[in-house]
């Protein structure tokens, strides 16, 4: 399977890692650990 990476913005971004944190808590720790925003990057099927 081929797919189009991009950096998830925004809202989407937001949805994306507020679910990502809910099955990882440990996320919520790296991303307080530094000041740079963690990016959440989406595979799109090409």
């Amino acid at each position: 399977m081929h797919a189009c990476a991009r950096v998830a913005e925004g809202a989407e971004r937001e949805e994306i890692w507020d679910r990502m944190c809910e099955i990882y808590p440990p996320y919520v720790d790296y991303q307080n650990n530094t000041e740079r925003t963690i990016p959440v990057v989406v595979l799109d099927p090409a």
